[in-house]
C-alpha cells in the first residue's frame, strides 16, 4: 500500500507482532538454558579420587606454564609509573590462559566434559 506521495506505508499486525515476539522470548529462554547445562570432567573408569589427583596436577601445570609464557606470550603486567599504564596481559586474561590448558591436560589424560547428573 503506498501514501498519496508514493512512499510505502507502515502496515503492521499486532497479532502477527505479538506471535514473534512470544518466538522470540521463547528463542531466548532455551538458549539460556542450554548455556546454563553444568558440566563435570568424566572419564570412564575414573574414579573420584583419580580425578581430584588428575585434575589438581593439570591445574598445577597449567599455573607453571601460565607464568612462564604470559597469557599470549607476553611478559606479566607491570605496574611501574615509569612506564605508563600497565603493559602485558590482565589478570583475567592469564586466567583464561590457565583454564585452557588445564582443559587441554585433561583432555590429554582422556577426561571429556560431561553433564552433571544427580547421581554424579
Amino acid at each position: 500500500m503506498l501514501t498519496q506521495r508514493g512512499e510505502p506505508t507502515a502496515h503492521y499486525n499486532l497479532q502477527e507482532m505479538i506471535k514473534a515476539c512470544r518466538l522470540l522470548t521463547l528463542a531466548a529462554a532455551l538458549g539460556l538454558a542450554a548455556c546454563a547445562t553444568e558440566t563435570r570432567w568424566g572419564k570412564p573408569g575414573a574414579d573420584e579420587a583419580a580425578l581430584a589427583r588428575d585434575q589438581a596436577d593439570c591445574r598445577a601445570l597449567a599455573a607453571q606454564q601460565s607464568a612462564r609464557m604470559g597469557a599470549t606470550g607476553l611478559p606479566p603486567a607491570t605496574l611501574d609509573p615509569r612506564f605508563g599504564a600497565p603493559s602485558g596481559p590482565s589478570v583475567a586474561e592469564q586466567r583464561l590462559q590457565e583454564r585452557e590448558l588445564e582443559d587441554r591436560c585433561m583432555r590429554r589424560k582422556g577426561y571429556d566434559r560431561v553433564p552433571v547428573t544427580g547421581d554424579k
